[in-house]
């Protein structure tokens, strides 16, 4: 019972999603929380060969993490994750699904270094083509990353749009988004250099209902670009970020209810011998160490049970109970259902089930000699 309740502790079925408007405006998100778009986005002609795609976030990050990568932002779609921002340390993380040849990896992903740094604003600004992706940090070119697109091969790129943690609800990302701008096409450096300007001063890109061309408005002032959707995170409604473009509004839901959840997962190839991981590892081994101990020495009571039995019998129920917890973690949104937490937990009864094989003859040692003293 004891392990069953640290396993499943705090029961916390209908958490609150820990999502706020300050009063200065923006969308704070302080803990384990979540915001999305309950429509698809559509972005009109990906499927072409000459697609491209502009996303501007403006945003401040509150805090870093380092054990894993906090979804800034993502678009999900088709039971999986089109494009996502996260944030490891101070590093700019970009992800899009791996090929499936490719069965070692689940993303691939380029980074900018330093990019975010701590409690301090910046305007991320990242554009693609079909060969090419390019990112700005604060309307300066950072990378330029080659054969590398955020377009997906073989469909439209569309989706349900994700802030602040990824569909699952398991990467949490902690800091304030100010703004948010996405495109159709790719805007030039001037662009991007202008809208950094105006999302500082106005709190929002320079927009019209028609983009103009170079050769028509010789003036950087004026030129401004209407994007596909534009979020302001203005402070004027507290249940829905109202797109300022379409009505493909974003939901501030008052608990937290991920979008998918995964039923006993695994972590990534590049996960496995993270320091965090490994102590994961360590503590479900630990923590059901005592359980295929006492098990087993309970079980040597019974002598019509051989050893092998007693042994069995013990791994059995340490893999059961472990199951049982890890299937109902699958419904509390703020746990995470792991494979690897089951084998772990197995392990560790099976480590205290052989452990009694050497502490058996001391038990009984302790139990004569306190007979003697009686």
């Amino acid at each position: 019972m004891v392990i069953l309740i640290a396993g499943l502790w705090p029961f916390q079925f209908n958490p609150v999603n820990k999502v706020k408007i300050p009063d200065g405006g923006g969308l704070l998100f302080y803990g384990q929380g979540i915001v999305f778009s309950p429509g698809s986005l559509i972005m009109q002609d990906t499927t072409s060969q000459h697609s491209a795609f502009t996303i501007e976030l403006f945003l401040c990050p509150r805090r870093e993490t380092n054990n894993f990568v906090g979804s800034i932002f993502s678009i999900y779609g088709g039971n999986r994750d089109q494009v996502i921002f996260g944030q490891w340390k101070k590093e700019l993380i970009i992800r899009i699904p791996a090929a499936k040849v490719d069965n070692h990896r689940h993303y691939r992903e380029i980074s900018v270094e330093n990019a975010l740094a701590r409690d301090s604003t910046h305007l991320i600004t990242a554009t693609s083509s079909r060969e090419t992706t390019a990112v700005y940090i604060d309307g300066h070119l950072e990378k330029i990353f080659r054969l590398f697109s955020l377009i997906p091969e073989d469909r439209q790129l569309a989706g349900h749009l994700v802030l602040g943690n990824s569909p699952e609800g398991t990467n949490p990302w902690n800091g304030t988004f100010l703004g948010m701008a996405i495109y159709d096409y790719i805007l030039t450096s001037k662009e991007i250099h202008e809208h950094l300007h105006a999302w500082q001063k106005q709190g929002q890109p320079l927009v019209s209902d028609e983009r103009a061309s170079l050769q028509a408005d010789k003036s950087a002032s004026l030129r401004a670009a209407k994007p596909t959707a534009m979020y302001l995170f203005d402070g004027h409604d507290r249940e829905k970020i109202r797109d300022e473009i379409s009505h493909n509004d974003l939901l501030i839901p008052t608990t937290f209810k991920p979008l998918r959840r995964s039923i006993l997962g695994m972590p990534e190839k590049d996960q496995w011998l993270s320091c965090s991981n490994l102590k994961d590892v360590a503590i479900n081994i630990v923590g059901f160490t005592p359980l295929g101990l006492f098990l087993s020495a309970w079980l040597r009571q019974f002598k019509n049970l051989t050893t092998i039995r007693v042994h069995g019998f013990s791994i059995l129920m340490g893999f059961s109970l472990s199951l049982a917890i890890e299937l109902i973690q699958a419904y509390i949104p703020t746990r995470d259902s792991s494979l690897l937490d089951v084998i772990s937990n197995t392990a560790g009864t099976a480590a205290g089930s052989l452990l009694i094989k050497y502490l058996h003859p001391v038990l009984h040692a302790v139990k004569d000699d306190t007979i003697a003293l009686l």
